[in-house]
């Protein structure tokens, strides 16, 4: 594990305050991140995955040189695309060894695509989120946003880029969405629990009911002066941030963006939105949201029979849905309760 290495475990704090979005995939955290980009000060850019996917593949290289991290960050970061990065300013950090100060560089030079002056680094890569522990041992200072949206969304939010899936693999498939959504938010409420302090939980739902209020909160929390947004400012800020190969992010250019939060039930049979609910509501002691496909105690009723028949799916050996989760203690916001 990269934090295992000495050189890894204190990084500088010669550059501006650093805070990271985090959260599970399709959550909303582009959008989050383009709204704050839009403060004075705010400097961001694409998604790195630096900690995620950069660092473990070098980590696999005997002796990494500078053409290996090019390489790494063409490919992870750009996808394949060229880039206008300054490599000669990335290499002083990779000569020193430090790649706490690699990663620094590399997001102050995407950050003064946004901004000329940089007061705040802002860097947004969902799967950080499994990361704060050891961000916070680099970045002792560094602020950390967790977002977190309807599971149920987040869960169906790729099908429609999946035409071809048959009956089955369809079931499979939300079955691996829902580990995946199980896991990602036991991660945000233990990272959470850990680093009160540090860290700042918001749900997309209530971004979308009060953008203002809830900006302005988030800007207090990252001590950023608050500004209104404007249309024109929020779509240059994400031409910056949304890579051409990120096709599926295209929603996120706008600041008038009102996705329907029940979108999802369009996306699923009956029989899938059950069975989906089913899966969830295993490990969700009270069901947060206003809408259900079924009454709980009816989906209670289905759930072991549907559990049972879920055993049967290629996915479910990988579910891992231990008993002593946090999720137990989940409580969301929703509009029904505010």
């Amino acid at each position: 594990m990269w934090l295992a290495k000495p050189h890894l475990m204190a990084a500088k704090e010669d550059h501006p305050p650093l805070a990271f979005i985090v959260g599970p995939r399709r959550s909303g955290t582009t959008y989050v991140q383009t709204l704050l980009a839009c403060m004075p000060g705010v400097g961001t850019g694409p998604e790195t995955h630096y900690f995620s996917r950069i660092l473990p593949y070098l980590e696999q290289v005997a002796q990494p040189s500078f053409t290996d991290i090019q390489q790494a960050i063409t490919s992870i970061m750009f996808g394949d695309q060229s880039t206008d990065l300054d490599w000669d300013d990335l290499a002083d950090a990779f000569k020193q060894h430090d790649h706490p100060g690699l990663f620094v560089a590399l997001l102050s030079q995407m950050g003064q695509r946004t901004q000329s002056e940089l007061k705040l680094l802002l860097e947004k890569t969902p799967a950080h989120l499994r990361y704060i522990d050891e961000l916070i041992e680099t970045f002792p200072s560094a602020r950390f946003i967790v977002l977190l949206r309807d599971p149920r969304a987040i869960a169906t939010s790729m099908l429609g880029y999946l035409p071809d899936l048959t009956q089955q693999e369809r079931y499979s498939y939300l079955a691996k969405q829902a580990r995946y959504v199980l896991d990602a938010f036991n991660s945000a409420h233990a990272a959470l629990a850990r680093h009160p302090g540090q860290t700042r939980l918001i749900y997309f739902e209530q971004l979308l009911d009060n953008r203002d209020a809830a900006l302005g909160e988030l800007c207090e929390f990252l001590r950023l002066s608050f500004e209104p947004v404007s249309a024109d400012r929020f779509e240059a800020v994400a031409q910056a941030i949304v890579l051409p190969h990120e096709a599926h992010k295209a929603n996120n250019s706008r600041l008038d963006h009102q996705p329907d939060l029940l979108a999802w039930r369009k996306k699923l049979s009956l029989a899938e939105a059950i069975f989906l609910e089913s899966l969830l509501i295993e490990r969700l002691t009270g069901w947060p949201y206003r809408w259900m496909t079924l009454p709980r105690r009816l989906l209670r009723v289905l759930r072991q029979p549907l559990l049972n028949w879920a055993k049967q799916l290629p996915e479910w050996q990988s579910m891992r849905m231990a008993q002593d989760t946090l999720l137990d203690q989940y409580r969301p916001w929703s509009p029904s309760t505010h």
